[in-house]
């Protein structure tokens, strides 16, 4: 094991110097131009470049799964480096690319061997942006790209099954500012489950639903309005329609995704067919007084799977956030809130199971991302969250926030004989280490979370679920 360490942190530093050294030659181009001192030149052509390096180590064990089984004793290094450049032909257009690999090494379970060194090095950011339009009122984004919106109930990542290497969305983004105050985005998207942008690819599955290889496509359509002409209370209004590929698979894997599902017992396949939805919402963002604050978000949708079976789902986010009149030297910051997504009653004919249309991710649980990621894919259905969460600075370079939740599950659909999912208790710490340590605006960082959640009646196991990671990284 100790020859396995010294061989990853090895490839780890070989890596990391030679970008490096890239950014390092790249950087001490002379500057030219006051406006930006992060703007350099190639002959007459503006350009920046940058990158960061993350050393991360998870653990976890006792994650629950909804059927009959939990995830046993996890542990791993990974390492996650990324260099970007920008180039700037004229100060409204920008092309910006981003070159990402990220490799582990495994502690537990023994021999597992997944993102061993090197793995794929691949285009995670591809796009340009062209702004300033019809008068300065058009603005457009065409790319690989990342997007989120609001608190990332609905558009945040486009490659849930990417393992957190990435969340980038194969898009092109239009945003109009023609009405005052008010901005309107007209969005295209069309994820592939493969990244074709690769070196030595390992031919991984980026949007399904795991544990499966689906080869899923999923492509959408939206306009998302972001208002802020009442001061006080600012609003978001959004109509995505969404439509997944299908696919099929041995009915010796059967389990139940949030997805219609039909078995065939002469080819012992389950085919799934292809589902189209559109998903309506608002959100408002009341400020109601300094220090009081809230937001309040809903949403329904409806749809159909190819061969006529219905589907709808909703959703709803509400919570308040307080920032307290005392110890402000701490600047605390107390919240309480509601989050509720519709669950798949088996029983019923349609498939009244919320999904997030581009949002499957951790969201409010490193332990829910797991658990809910193999019970479909990262979708937050069929929870009924209740949580109160505190955030405290007690100095300029820590942050730290402590969430205590209780889930439940709207239909019984479980391993266990009930619908309690759990208490869950989260900490999160971030710190800020160093700047201008080696370069110019650079940064060196650190964090740690760690979750535990004690397993309800909704699931088979109640053993004390733990998650925890700690991370230093260094961006430039």
């Amino acid at each position: 094991m100790a020859n396995n360490v010294s061989n990853l942190i090895t490839a780890a530093v070989r890596f990391f110097l030679a970008l490096f050294v890239l950014f390092f030659l790249l950087a001490n181009t002379p500057a030219n131009g006051a406006e930006n001192d992060a703007l350099q030149k190639v002959g007459n052509i503006p350009y920046r470049i940058g990158g960061d390096l993350r050393l991360r180590q998870v653990y976890f064990d006792n994650i629950p799964y909804y059927r009959d089984t939990y995830l046993s004793e996890t542990n791993f290094l990974r390492l996650r480096t990324r260099l970007w450049a920008e180039v700037q032909p004229s100060p409204d257009v920008t092309f910006r690319t981003r070159v990402v690999n990220d490799f582990r090494y495994y502690f537990a379970p023994a021999g597992a061997i997944a993102y061993r060194f090197p793995d794929e090095i691949f285009v995670d950011q591809l796009y340009v942006d062209v702004k300033k339009l019809s008068d300065g009122r058009l603005d457009l984004r065409i790319g690989r790209q990342e997007m989120r919106y609001g608190t990332g109930k609905i558009i945040a990542n486009g490659t849930p099954k990417s393992s957190g290497r990435t969340e980038y969305f194969d898009a092109a983004k239009m945003t109009w500012k023609g009405i005052r105050d008010t901005e309107i985005d007209i969005i295209g998207i069309y994820d592939r489950p493969t990244n074709d942008l690769v070196i030595n690819p390992q031919g991984r599955d980026l949007t399904g639903y795991p544990p499966w290889r689906e080869w899923m496509t999923e492509a959408g359509l939206g306009i998302y309005i972001k208002s802020k002409s009442l001061p006080n209370l600012p609003l978001e209004a959004y109509s995505i329609y969404k439509r997944e590929s299908g696919w099929e698979f041995s009915g010796n894997f059967y389990a139940d995704a949030g997805r219609l599902q039909i078995y065939d017992p002469e080819t012992n396949m389950v085919k799934v067919p292809a589902l189209q939805y559109n998903t309506f919402g608002m959100r408002i963002m009341p400020k109601v007084t300094e220090t009081l604050e809230g937001n309040f978000e809903a949403a329904y949708q409806v749809g159909h799977y190819d061969g006529g079976t219905s589907k709808i789902g909703y959703m709803t986010d509400f919570f308040l956030k307080w920032k307290m009149p005392f110890l402000l030297r701490l600047e605390p910051v107390v919240g309480a809130g509601w989050y509720y997504t519709s669950g798949r009653d088996p029983y019923e004919d349609n498939n009244a199971g919320w999904d997030s249309p581009f949002a499957r991710w951790a969201g409010y649980s490193l332990i829910y991302e797991t658990t809910l990621s193999y019970e479909g894919g990262g979708r937050w259905s069929n929870v009924n969250m209740y949580y109160g969460d505190l955030t405290v600075n007690p100095f300029s370079w820590l942050r730290s926030s402590l969430l205590v939740g209780y889930l439940l599950a709207p239909v019984k659909d479980g391993g266990g004989d009930g619908n309690v999912r759990g208490w869950l208790a989260s900490l999160q710490a971030n710190f800020r280490l160093a700047k201008n340590l080696l370069l110019r605006n650079d940064a060196l960082t650190a964090g740690f979370k760690v979750e535990i959640l004690k397993p309800g009646d909704y699931y088979p196991d109640n053993d004390l679920a733990y998650y925890a990671r700690w991370e230093l990284a260094y961006s430039f």
